[in-house]
């Protein structure tokens, strides 16, 4: 593993039940035509995504994305690992979401990754985009596994991987998820 950018879509309980309450107070505001209060995020989150979770750095990173950026270099046990992350708040109360685009030493076709992930204990393999098939926070509420799906090779890079990941938050963590997946891929002598 080269390089990792990952973009994380999480929902309004990654945030507490007060910014739970408030989604789904403005949700009815809105489709009732009134005005919507913002207390708990720094936006309105009703039907808008919020490309902001925690404060700002100096750098021009959050607070969550710098966390989710020390933390994965050292689950992964590579201080230097090149990795890059952007976490958006999106409208749904349960689950998260995360677009994971890997670089690799050498390329790894979307098949044999799906292989791997259906081998492991807790894993689900969701992946016919032509039929729709695909993991989504709704579906994956209330679950206990980690859903994956959207395999494919990286257009951009010839040794790349791009993937999509949910699971309730509530149950594992968004970092959790991409990490997971990366060292079992690993454990399995693909990386």
């Amino acid at each position: 593993m080269r390089r990792v950018v990952v973009d994380t879509y999480q929902s309004a309980s990654g945030a507490g039940s007060g910014l739970v309450r408030e989604l789904r107070q403005q949700t009815a505001a809105v489709l009732a035509g009134e005005s919507v209060s913002v207390e708990q995020a720094p936006k309105q989150l009703a039907f808008n995504a919020i490309p902001q979770i925690d404060v700002f750095g100096e750098d021009g990173y959050t607070k969550e994305e710098t966390k989710m950026i020390n933390e994965s270099r050292k689950i992964l046990h590579k201080p230097d690992l090149a990795i890059s992350a952007t976490c958006v708040r999106i409208p749904t109360l349960v689950s998260h979401a995360i677009a994971v685009h890997v670089e690799l030493d050498s390329p790894l076709d979307p098949a044999e990754a799906r292989e791997l992930w259906a081998r492991q204990d807790g894993v689900s393999v969701v992946d016919d985009p032509l039929n729709s098939a695909y993991p989504t926070p709704l579906e994956s509420t209330a679950q206990d596994d980690v859903f994956v799906g959207r395999a494919r090779s990286d257009v951009s890079h010839p040794n790349g991987l791009v993937y999509w990941c949910v699971t309730d938050n509530l149950v594992k963590g968004a970092a959790l998820n991409m990490i997971q997946m990366v060292e079992w891929m690993q454990g399995d002598g693909v990386l």
